[in-house]
């Protein structure tokens, strides 16, 4: 037999737990079984009016924040690494090109063109937008779109570098 106690927020079953709070309210196992599953999808269990049951969770504003610029984070990910092409490692190979004097001049210039690129355009799209979603009090209308940042995007990659 399990218990619910109000006051703890606590679940007892009576094999298990020598002392049980003077207000826990006896609950089948099927009964717990459904909220210990609604607990695991994010549901709370709160008690109101006598009754035990399961409410969705209220984020709060910065959850919502953090899960907005998650979104910023991963699309941001996708843009410069799926869609552009240029993940972290290719990111390091244009590191080590545009300064390796083995290259020629002209290679070392594009790969240097394309770095700061990633970075005076698609990072600071990126913090900036960061910042617009933490500092704002509504954000989820904060909106982005990385082709913003095609405009001055070099129209090489590092594959034709190298031929």
């Amino acid at each position: 037999m399990y218990y619910f106690s109000p006051t703890t927020s606590g679940f007892y079953h009576f094999k298990l737990h020598k002392k049980i709070p003077n207000d826990a309210i006896e609950i089948s196992e099927e009964e717990y079984n459904k909220l210990m599953d609604g607990q695991c999808d994010g549901k709370h269990i709160v008690f109101l009016n006598g009754k035990i049951s399961l409410q969705e969770k209220i984020e709060s504003s910065e959850e919502i924040k953090n899960k907005i610029y998650k979104t910023l984070e991963y699309e941001m990910k996708n843009y410069l690494f799926v869609i552009k092409g240029y993940t972290e490692s290719t990111q390091t190979s244009l590191q080590i090109i545009s300064t390796n004097t083995k290259f020629p001049k002209k290679t070392r210039d594009n790969a240097k063109r394309i770095l700061e690129w990633i970075i005076q355009d698609v990072l600071n799209y990126y913090y900036t937008k960061k910042e617009e979603i933490m500092n704002s009090d509504n954000p989820i209308d904060v909106k982005w779109d990385f082709n913003e940042c095609e405009k001055n995007a070099p129209q090489f990659s590092l594959k034709n570098l190298l031929k």
